[in-house]
């Protein structure tokens, strides 16, 4: 079977679409973390549904959407939609954001919060971050405390992150809050 030689125009056309799609994606993804940084959630769920309508909708969306949920406090709606992507996935590896938004939700909801899932986040994940919420989740302050004030003196970038994050500012103590304010006053 021969294969038909792609002309110039073809090429070029196939470019300018791929361009016009990437360029348009981009934006979106631009807007979306600005309206995170603004904590204009509406905004990012608006965008993130924008972004869901292309077939090539990436889990990096799920999460964000789940952690905007969080701060519009749809807990049940957080529950719902990481309960049925938990039966849809059998593993959840390299998704511990979306394990900590799903635990989060079970707690303001009235439930307790799986020990086992957030011990195996606290032993098999790479990120501190999601070590000090797991941490957090499980009641141990402590814990908590010196994983996240190692994250934030190790990079204080991490502070700012930090800052965003839903479990650090409406489920976290004074202290972890402390700890937050002092490395981001570094930044700022």
């Amino acid at each position: 079977m021969t294969q038909k030689a792609c002309s110039k125009k073809d090429v070029h056309e196939l470019y300018e679409k791929v361009k016009r799609i990437f360029k348009e994606r981009t934006q979106k993804k631009f807007f979306k973390h600005q309206a995170e940084w603004r904590h204009d959630y509406e905004c990012v769920l608006n965008t993130i549904r924008e972004l869901q309508k292309d077939a090539r909708y990436e889990w990096e969306y799920f999460t964000s959407e789940m952690h905007a949920r969080l701060w519009q406090e749809d807990f049940q709606g957080v529950f719902d939609c990481s309960q049925k992507l938990l039966k849809e996935e059998c593993d959840w590896t390299g998704r511990d954001a979306d394990v900590i938004n799903y635990q989060i939700a079970r707690v303001k909801l009235g439930h307790k919060a799986k020990r086992d899932k957030l011990e195996n986040l606290i032993k098999s994940s790479e990120d501190s971050e999601v070590k000090a919420a797991a941490f957090l989740l499980l009641g141990e302050n402590d814990d908590a405390c010196k994983v996240l004030r190692e994250v934030v003196n190790r990079d204080l970038s991490s502070a700012l992150s930090c800052r965003a994050d839903y479990i650090f500012q409406k489920m976290g103590n004074e202290r972890i809050r402390k700890i937050i304010d002092d490395a981001c006053e570094v930044v700022d």
